[in-house]
């Protein structure tokens, strides 16, 4: 059954590690619902969070692979609740 994950990766901030991350969910035909990269200039990490509608073992096997990018230094995903939805719209969100 599919439900609705946030997955988050925790990567080196590095050119191409998005890139990486994004074909993976590609070639395992998983659309991407949303997704936001935060960098972390004081420890020259990124936090990639990407939300998927999809089934558990499909999301596992994905977080498996990406955990393999030689840049990332933790990948998990979580059954999404209501709060981090409203997080991410509001994340989303912009103001000119």
């Amino acid at each position: 059954m599919k439900k609705i994950y946030l997955c988050t990766i925790l990567s080196e901030d590095k050119p191409g590690v998005l890139y990486r991350v994004a074909d993976i969910f590609l070639r395992r035909k998983i659309n991407i619902e949303g997704i936001i990269s935060v960098k972390n200039k004081e420890e020259k990490l990124s936090k990639i969070s990407i939300f998927v509608e999809e089934t558990q073992e499909a999301v596992d096997k994905t977080i498996r692979q990406i955990d393999r990018i030689i840049e990332v230094v933790n990948a998990v995903a979580k059954v999404a609740s209501i709060e981090d939805i409203k997080k991410f719209m509001k994340a989303g969100e912009i103001t000119i």
